[in-house]
């Protein structure tokens, strides 16, 4: 940042240092090499925590119209269990939107400065503007929690440097810049380019950020006067120390703003449509107002230095002296006070505020004005201006319509009077063509009708949703797959005791012919000795678990008898039809009870609405799409873990 901000004063000299062009050039290559890794390294931490996926699972629901059908929605639910204990991790881990930057206050300001020049770099190299709107949105979210943060992180030198670097990009547009021989005039003129428009716009969102946060801030410490006013009858209140680290910048880019009106006026609305600032203008009446409420006649200024005083010298004009941008700024004096108010900087806070009051009225006289005061208060007046315009738009065109019409009939009465024959041909012809067009208008409606009718019989037929699941998983039923490729995942499961594990023995069975291998143990493959070797291992973890007898570790027959033990485990199905996969479906189907009175729905365009209590775990594409056919909730082990939190 540092590096950025005195190149761009290098440049922005009354004799710019042309080599630093270059050197800008390196450093924002070097910003956005860096940005690059951090977004890789970020999407690379998502993809390993939400599976494969990536996707983020909320706290309590998640829909799936994405792997739904238009007639068929799951919502699934996590049991009571898991959001007592697990909840703020969960939350915190999964990275839920709309939960409070869980970023220390250096990582946020890391981030924000890294933003901040990457969308600087785009405008500088003038490359990369088809994502210039995303990296200015997240730079506006982060600028906004450093300003909330108290104390302040962000200090005014910084602040400063960002406000020069936004005066910076406007005027770095300008034809007249780095040009030899040219005024300093050259920095106003000129009309505004989109991208000098977007430079316009970032750095307006910013400042009203900035207002806004000020407005709170005086907020605060006029509470704090009045409060310290009641109890011992002080006039005196604690300095607010967050609200010195902005005032500087504030003053600041009002003089940019004083100096290049043509910059920002005539404005339509708050510059950005991704700031979170509301209103920038209403953001700067509340401050005016505010300022209005401030008692400033504690601190006296006089234009004449006598004995006592000593020069208000800002701080900030001084940082900026020599700035182009603000080489057009009116320079009103130098101002006196007394030297202890001075030396504590209680006068230079009074000479900043006093400062945005006349920015306040500068902002009410111009030609296209801003502000105005009325009921003794300012208030914004944008909205109100783009009505009038927008209405005397529509009075222009409605006169311009009346002067047509009022030609075309005298023309028609000169005519007649000319010719009566040649009109009556006239006339007639017309006739004739406006009948077709009220045919063809007719048409054209009746038209319109018949597709907006089939259009809406379709959305109808296409967004109802004839069945809901409601998934709250209590019973999960592995297949054989999960126990051979993912049996460190089903461990954790069973280990969390938060549900119940249900093994088929159909799939314990699987188990123990895929660990006794082939009978030709020369002729075995790789593969089946990897599948063998995890058979194995799954078979030994579910004897030792079910010795112990886990009360969340289960085995089902095929007929829906539980069993809390394997010793005996083989099973005859006599007469039974189909492969193993249909024999795991129907040990989930014994846990879904449909009641049809509970399910139906109880009023007309309603879904029927089933709940489930067990999910089958398989990464099995054929299992899946039986399971589906049969509203069978069906997960793979790692996401399933995912979206728990476990």
């Amino acid at each position: 940042m540092d590096a950025v901000y005195f190149y761009m004063r290098s440049l922005a000299a009354s004799n710019p240092f042309v080599t630093a062009r270059e050197s800008l050039m390196t450093l924002f290559e070097e910003v956005r090499r860096k940005v690059t890794q951090m977004e890789g390294k970020k999407k690379a931490n998502q993809e390993s925590h939400h599976g494969k996926f990536g996707e983020k699972w909320p706290k309590v629901r998640r829909q799936y119209p994405e792997k739904s059908s238009p007639l068929r929605r799951e919502v699934w639910i996590l049991p009571p269990q898991l959001r007592k204990g697990q909840m703020k991790g969960l939350v915190s881990g999964l990275g839920v939107t709309g939960q409070p930057n869980t970023k220390t206050p250096s990582e946020l300001m890391k981030t924000f400065e890294l933003n901040f020049l990457h969308a600087h770099g785009k405008l500088f190299t003038k490359t990369g503007m088809e994502t210039f709107a995303v990296v200015v949105s997240r730079t506006l979210q982060e600028f906004q929690s450093l300003l909330q943060l108290s104390p302040a992180s962000i200090g005014n030198m910084k602040l400063l440097q960002v406000m020069g670097i936004n005066m910076f990009a406007v005027s770095n547009f300008n034809r007249a810049f780095c040009c030899p021989g040219t005024s300093s005039e050259g920095w106003t003129e000129g009309i505004k380019s989109p991208l000098q428009d977007c430079a316009v716009k970032l750095g307006m969102d910013m400042f009203g950020l900035m207002v806004t946060t000020a407005v709170h801030k005086l907020q605060q410490q006029r509470t704090s006067l009045t409060s310290s006013a009641n109890s011992d009858g002080s006039q005196e209140g604690k300095p607010n120390t967050d609200l010195q680290e902005l005032l500087p910048s504030l003053k600041v880019w009002a003089d940019w703003m004083t100096c290049h009106r043509s910059m920002w006026n005539p404005t339509t609305s708050t510059h950005s449509t991704t700031s979170p600032v509301v209103n920038t203008w209403t953001a700067l009446a509340d401050l005016c107002n505010e300022l209005e409420e401030s008692d400033l006649s504690a601190v006296t200024m006089e234009d004449e230095n006598r004995e006592g005083l000593e020069p208000v010298v800002l701080e900030e004009d001084f940082h900026l002296a020599g700035f182009q941008p603000l080489s057009s700024q009116i320079i009103t004096g130098v101002k006196y006070a007394s030297s202890s108010l001075v030396q504590k900087g209680v006068a230079q806070d009074v000479l900043r505020k006093k400062s945005l009051q006349l920015f306040g009225q500068y902002l009410c006289g111009i030609e296209r004005p801003i502000l105005v005061w009325e009921h003794g208060k300012h208030v914004s007046i944008v909205s109100t201006n783009q009505d009038a315009e927008h209405a005397a738009g529509q009075l222009n065109v409605a006169a311009e319509n009346l002067i047509e019409e009022d030609i075309i009939i005298e023309a028609c009465i000169e005519e007649e009077e000319m010719n009566a024959e040649t009109c009556d041909m006239s006339r007639g012809s017309f006739k004739e063509l406006k009948a077709k067009r009220d045919l063809l208008a007719k048409l054209l409606e009746e038209k319109e009708k018949r597709k907006n009718h089939i259009e809406a019989v379709l959305d109808d037929q296409t967004s109802a949703v004839q069945i809901e699941v409601e998934v709250v998983p209590a019973f999960l039923i592995p297949d054989t797959n999960s126990f051979i490729d993912n049996l460190h995942g089903l461990k954790r499961l069973i280990l969390c005791q938060m549900f119940t594990v249900v093994v088929p023995l159909i799939v314990i069975n699987e188990l123990d012919g895929l660990a006794r291998g082939s009978r030709h143990e020369e002729k075995t493959s790789g593969h089946a000795q990897k599948l063998q070797q995890g058979a194995m291992l799954a078979i030994k973890f579910l004897e030792d678990q079910f010795s112990h007898h886990d009360s969340h570790l289960r085995a089902l027959t095929s007929k829906g008898t539980s069993l809390d033990t394997i010793a005996f485990r083989n099973e005859d199905m006599p007469g039974h039809q189909g492969n193993n996969d249909d024999v795991i479906l129907s040990c989930c189907l014994h846990f879904c009870h449909d009641v049809a009175k509970d399910y139906m729905p109880t009023k007309r365009g309603e879904p029927i609405r089933l709940k489930r209590d067990v999910v089958l775990l398989t990464d099995d594409r054929n299992l899946h799409l039986k399971a589906h056919t049969h509203n069978v909730p069906v997960k793979e082990i790692q996401e399933f873990i995912q979206w728990s939190g476990l």
